[in-house]
């Protein structure tokens, strides 16, 4: 039985996968038996078979650090970068799917390196929902993606319009964490 302050009842290894050098792996997430890791200093996923000593050929997202990853049906959903870009993988290249639109995430009128900080991320009812900090007053929160029609929608605004750091779904519902939350 696991017992997570009994190390008897478990093994680590620190060098189980290796990654490129200054990487910082982000989030974590199954897809078949592999094991994904979303690297946050360069622009890769890194498939693994939680058996080598290194993984597979990576994922290429066409934005430095990913931040979040989600499998739903067997496609991974990734929330990578700085500017709202949402991309789907089916395990061996990313696309780009949908975008918070720039009159959202800062309407502004100026050019800015760092529009979107990317929260939490989970699945209910069929949708992507993740959690988004942006640039525009009141629009932080928790944006909902149709996988259907992919359809964008604010779905939560937290009562202190921060970002959406943590999201917990459970049957149709979720649960909403955030900064003073």
């Amino acid at each position: 039985i696991f017992a997570p302050g009994t190390p008897a009842t478990y093994t680590y290894n620190s060098q189980a996968l290796d990654t490129y050098k200054n990487e910082v792996l982000e989030h974590l997430e199954e897809l078949g038996t592999n094991l994904l890791a979303a690297g946050g200093t360069f622009n890769n996923i890194y498939p693994w078979n939680r058996i080598s000593s290194s993984f597979n050929l990576p994922i290429k997202v066409p934005e430095v650090g990913v931040k979040r990853i989600k499998n739903i049906g067997n496609l991974i959903y990734v929330l990578a970068g700085t500017k709202g870009n949402v991309y789907y993988s089916q395990g061996t290249y990313a696309k780009f799917l949908k975008k918070i639109p720039d009159q959202i995430s800062n309407n502004g009128g100026t050019l800015q390196a760092s529009v979107v900080t990317w929260g939490g991320i989970e699945a209910v009812d069929g949708a992507l929902i993740f959690g988004a900090g942006v640039l525009t007053s009141g629009n932080s929160g928790v944006y909902k993606l149709e996988l259907a029609d992919n359809r964008l929608t604010i779905d939560q605004i937290p009562t202190t319009a921060g970002n959406a750091t943590a999201l917990e779904a459970s049957s149709n519902f979720y649960y909403v964490g955030y900064a003073s939350g």
